[in-house]
């Protein structure tokens, strides 16, 4: 048996994550299922679609979206996004392939190793950088210093 329902709470705090949903204004507990790698907690009142487990009304796995209040709307073929419904930040794949990201916010990104970026041209636009918690500024630039020869190279326009 498949119902529509309207989410009412959210348990995710042990193995599983359950949910209270209102189908035709009776509440119902089910078990919530996201796809594999999505963790999600939907905002309420998400519309979901229940499915009974064994025709079991005691037995439900439930799904659920906030079409109405999704960031991105009219996604290409193709396209894949993941935001907060809430924030509206997202990032997304286009149909080319090009990942983009929106944040509303303050970004941070944490490695607890390295990070590497390889691109053909990176391009920074920001009012303030710092290395290492000091304002290094916006025209710090680093010329090339003597070679090894001794000769004196050209500049490399870099940060100083």
């Amino acid at each position: 048996m498949i119902k529509l329902g309207k989410l009412l709470s959210v348990d995710d705090s042990g193995d599983y994550t359950f949910c209270s949903v209102s189908v035709l204004g009776k509440e119902q507990k089910a078990l919530l299922f996201n796809p594999y790698g999505i963790m999600s907690n939907p905002p309420k009142p998400s519309m979901g679609v229940l499915f009974s487990q064994q025709g079991q009304e005691s037995n439900q796995i439930a799904m659920f979206d906030d079409p109405k209040n999704r960031p991105l709307k009219n996604l290409a073929d193709g396209e894949v996004a993941i935001g907060n419904y809430i924030t509206g930040d997202y990032a997304y794949f286009d149909e080319n392939g090009d990942l983009f990201a929106s944040v509303t916010r303050d970004c941070t990104i944490a490695a607890a190793r390295n990070i590497t970026m390889t691109a053909v041209n990176v391009e920074v636009t920001s009012t303030t950088i710092t290395h290492n918690g000091t304002n290094i500024g916006d025209d710090h630039v680093h010329p090339q210093a003597n070679d090894s020869g001794g000769n004196t190279e050209q500049d490399t326009g870099g940060p100083q």
